[in-house]
């Protein structure tokens, strides 16, 4: 996995790469053939705003076109007996 999400300082905003990759994971099967690319987006507020911006990113839909997948990270903060856990939700974006 790779970083692909900056800090701009003259813009004073976190940027993403293409606009919609926070971070990239490449995944590799045990015998080494038909690897994956999957663009990662980690959210943990407004999850449908974030749908709906991958969804009309031009280079969204060229990642999807060639084969790469885009999948979102939706964190959560769950209270038991006092004790707050983050819970993942994950969500693949299908076109």
């Amino acid at each position: 996995m790779a970083k692909t999400e900056h800090w701009n300082p003259f813009a004073k905003i976190r940027q993403d790469l293409f606009g919609f990759i926070d971070a990239i994971a490449l995944y590799l099967p045990v015998d080494g053939k038909g690897g994956q690319i999957c663009a990662l987006q980690c959210v943990n507020t407004h999850l449908p705003e974030h749908i709906e911006k991958i969804l009309t990113n031009a280079s969204a839909q060229w990642w999807l076109a060639c084969g790469g997948k885009i999948v979102i990270h939706n964190w959560k903060q769950r209270s038991k007996n006092k004790i707050k856990k983050w819970h993942c939700e994950v969500i693949e974006v299908l076109p």
